[in-house]
């Protein structure tokens, strides 16, 4: 069960007005490494997220591809109005075709804006403790999705070029045989790793405050993350059924090739013992007589 530490490493004092700004970091395992934790994940397998305050002039300007599912950069500006460092461009994205537009979410007392690895946070809010929380629990199994999406595209592209060869039971598909075989292990892969990250996107995280989950529920519905959930699972069954179906046509074919030899064994042992049963009874006469 995941579960919240309610200190924030140096959550700014409610009477100022600065800009603070958060790198959080998805780290793989279960020990708790140099930095506040702020979450505890199990699945797909156990990880943290750890945070740590960074100065406004280290954020990184200009956007990075492909974008960061195992970072987070989070700024808070409490008064938008009078502050210039920092504002929404910073979390436009860049040029490249698949970029994800930044998202805008309502809160009581100002707005919030994701995109994947950046978030601006306006307004004074009741509980930064909170909103950080949901944005993490969101931003790490978005990720997950996201390193779905991107282990899928390779495969799919083979797949293309498979397409005249699955088809193919002789030698070629002999020699075929282990690589689809390997491809149909990384496919299984990825959905036992889907299906432990779907509920995380479906259901509300109940070890998160109502206000954290509100913003859990809310960003995975300005995300589409149960439309690509879906596309995910169509993705992964129309190769499974291409690499499962050209294993299945090869070995069948190769058990043929087996069975045509056991087959003529049997018609020449049968042969055989017609041609001994004949000689004997050419030379012996017919038995009982």
């Amino acid at each position: 069960m995941t579960r919240i530490h309610r200190a924030i490493p140096s959550r700014p004092a409610a009477s100022t007005l600065a800009p603070t700004a958060w790198r959080v970091r998805f780290i793989s395992g279960t020990d708790s490494p140099a930095g506040r934790v702020i979450r505890r994940f199990t699945e797909p397998a156990p990880a943290v997220a750890v945070a740590e305050v960074v100065q406004l002039s280290d954020l990184p300007g200009s956007p990075v591809w492909p974008e960061p599912a195992d970072e987070l950069l989070v700024v808070h500006i409490p008064n938008p109005s009078a502050s210039a460092e920092i504002g929404p461009a910073w979390i436009v994205p860049g040029e490249n075709p698949d970029a994800t537009l930044p998202v805008e979410l309502p809160l009581k007392d100002g707005r919030l804006l994701w995109r994947p690895g950046r978030v601006i946070i306006e307004g004074k809010v009741r509980s930064i403790d909170e909103v950080l929380a949901g944005i993490a629990e969101f931003a790490f199994y978005e990720g997950q999705l996201r390193k779905l999406e991107s282990a899928i595209v390779p495969i799919e592209a083979g797949a293309a070029a498979d397409v005249t060869h699955v088809y193919v039971v002789g030698a070629e598909g002999k020699a075929n045989r282990e690589r689809f075989r390997q491809t149909i292990e990384r496919l299984a892969t990825l959905r036992l790793t889907a299906a432990r990250v779907e509920p995380r996107l479906y259901l509300r995280p109940r070890a998160l405050p109502l206000a954290a989950q509100n913003i859990v529920r809310r960003l995975c519905s300005r995300a589409d993350t149960e439309a690509r959930l879906e596309s995910m699972s169509d993705r992964l069954e129309a190769c499974e059924d291409l690499y499962e179906g050209a294993v299945d046509r090869i070995t069948d074919h190769r058990w043929y090739r087996k069975g045509m030899w056991v087959e003529i064994a049997i018609v020449i042992l049968l042969f055989m013992e017609v041609l001994q049963l004949a000689a004997t009874m050419i030379f012996h006469g017919v038995p009982g007589r």
